[in-house]
């Protein structure tokens, strides 16, 4: 990803089976079911992470002069984004 891309320019697309998979794990009762509207929110939820960690982490790749996003700028984003979260 440039880092001069905007963040209207940033897309995520988060498969809602993955979504589905995921919360299902987490699940003690294997009978629990997920209503569609619940993956869809959690879905948007993690779209608008994904959205945001990349605007954040092309901030941090501009304020080092790079143009160019490399791991260690997400990795320093992240901790920021769950707190803010």
């Amino acid at each position: 990803m440039n880092a001069k891309d905007t963040v209207s320019d940033i897309s995520a697309t988060v498969r809602l089976e993955a979504i589905k998979h995921i919360l299902k794990q987490q699940f003690k009762d294997q009978r629990t079911r997920i209503g569609d509207d619940t993956v869809r929110l959690v879905g948007e939820v993690v779209q608008l992470l994904i959205v945001e960690a990349a605007a954040r982490s092309c901030n941090q790749a501009l304020l080092a002069g790079l143009s160019v996003v490399e791991m260690e700028h997400v990795e320093r984003v992240l901790p920021k984004l769950l707190l803010d979260f």
